[in-house]
């Protein structure tokens, strides 16, 4: 869980941004698959101490079961709670297919600030009210993070802060099955945002009996300084094997290099060079020290990096490969569909 507050979207931002600008409102949703015997059921009042009591979100924390099999809600060392494999997930599996308990629109971003907060947690806080009993329980399950400035914000604005994840359509959700999935600077596990709201992880690669499940909370293609500042903004110490070791420090450099060069050359509305070496070593680098959630990028640009220098052949085998992984999550994607309209549009060769 995000007990070390990693929050996805701007929260230093959100915290200095104008109040009450830009705000639209919010759109609730159903609570997606809660497991029968979640403690609380629908109708049934919320125990007065469950705000305030640790216990009881670790309770109600771990009854957010894997209707599947998969996967369970357990305490993590040092991480609060966590999900763990219960049996063997193969890669490119899909562990978590999730459904927001609401959405926020954040309305307009504050130039150098980001999103007002302000707004966004009075959104917040009347969508919570109308949550029934065991979606509510489902979202007090997830954790908070408070400083001192924010004793004017509900924990349930501070809880949506801290797990809300921006959607494809821009709005931001909360996912609390997701919500329990743990930091590591090399993940198990990639997430994306797909058609209908949904937010999927899926297995990077094969995942063992008892291994806990991870993701990113934080861009990889940085040092190990440079992830421990990122994430320190927030208050948050990431001890993953990754950060210990430091042994992978270049190729995470050069692969943040590669991009910045890549989305600039690429971005070009004239055809500056031949970036496609560039971008098959983005595709080397990123798999080879295992970043699923790097993948379709590093694809996509060696797909257009062969188009723009006339190697269609190349072109159509690397957009195959970024549809493959954009179909492990939803083959209806945006991100699917993108792709498939450039497959055809490359001269059959």
């Amino acid at each position: 869980m995000r007990s070390s507050s990693v929050l996805l979207w701007l929260y230093a931002a959100c915290r200095h941004a104008t109040p009450g600008s830009g705000h639209e409102g919010s759109e609730q949703v159903h609570l997606g698959r809660v497991s029968d015997n979640f403690p609380l059921a629908d109708g049934i009042a919320a125990d007065d101490g469950l705000e305030d009591a640790e216990g009881m979100r670790v309770r109600y924390g771990t009854n957010l079961k894997s209707d599947n099999g998969l996967w369970e809600v357990r305490p993590s060392p040092g991480k609060g709670l966590g999900v763990f494999a219960l049996r063997t997930i193969p890669k490119h599996t899909v562990i978590i297919d999730e459904s927001p308990l609401f959405t926020i629109d954040p309305g307009t971003i504050v130039s150098g600030h980001g999103f007002a907060f302000d707004a966004i947690a009075s959104a917040v806080d009347a969508s919570f009210a109308r949550l029934n009993a065991t979606a509510k329980a489902a979202y007090l399950s997830c954790p908070e993070h408070r400083e001192m400035e924010d004793a004017g914000f509900s924990r349930e604005a501070l809880i949506f802060r801290t797990n809300g994840y921006t959607m494809a359509d821009g709005r931001i959700g909360i996912f609390p099955r997701i919500a329990k999935v743990n930091h590591s600077c090399r993940p198990n596990a990639a997430g994306v945002s797909v058609s209908g709201g949904r937010r999927v992880v899926w297995a990077g690669r094969a995942i063992a009996p008892g291994e806990e499940i991870t993701a990113t909370y934080a861009p990889l293609t940085q040092d190990t300084a440079g992830r421990r500042a990122r994430l320190a903004q927030w208050g948050f110490e990431c001890e993953c094997e990754v950060c210990r070791a430091g042994s992978d420090d270049r190729q995470r450099v050069e692969m943040g290099r590669l991009t910045t060069l890549l989305e600039r050359e690429l971005g070009r509305d004239a055809f500056g060079g031949d970036v496609l070496p560039d971008a098959e070593e983005l595709v080397r680098l990123v798999e080879e020290v295992g970043l699923a959630d790097y993948l379709a990028k590093a694809y996509k640009y060696a797909a257009y990096a062969a188009s723009r220098s006339g190697r269609f052949v190349a072109a159509r085998k690397w957009a195959k490969k970024e549809l493959k992984v954009h179909e492990i999550a939803d083959a209806e994607s945006k991100y699917a569909k993108e792709t498939k309209a450039f497959l055809e549009s490359l001269p059959l060769i």
